[in-house]
């Protein structure tokens, strides 16, 4: 039986909220990185602000969601500031 498969996405550096991952049942890991120059907030539902997030990931930094239960659902990101010719990479395993 094969294992997981990565699925790789870069998602334009936005100063206004947007989808970082869509909703994917078969996900197993995922892995978030800020390629921008301002922090990215990251968030498990649509209504993200600055000011209300799940976690926040600096400039140059990633973030997982690696556990026996990974969410599956839309991730949603926002950036401080746009970084134009930025992006955030997102590198999922799915089944």
């Amino acid at each position: 039986m094969p294992g997981p498969v990565p699925v790789h996405s870069a998602v334009p550096a936005l100063a206004t909220p947007f989808l970082v991952a869509p909703e994917r049942p078969t996900r197993r890991n995922i892995v978030i990185y800020n390629g921008a120059a301002t922090d990215l907030y990251v968030s498990f539902f649509a209504g993200i602000t600055l000011t209300n997030f799940t976690i926040k990931i600096p400039p140059a930094y990633w973030g997982t969601f690696a556990r026996q239960s990974v969410y599956t659902g839309p991730i949603y990101g926002i950036l401080y500031a746009a970084d134009p010719g930025k992006f955030v990479q997102v590198t999922e395993l799915v089944n």
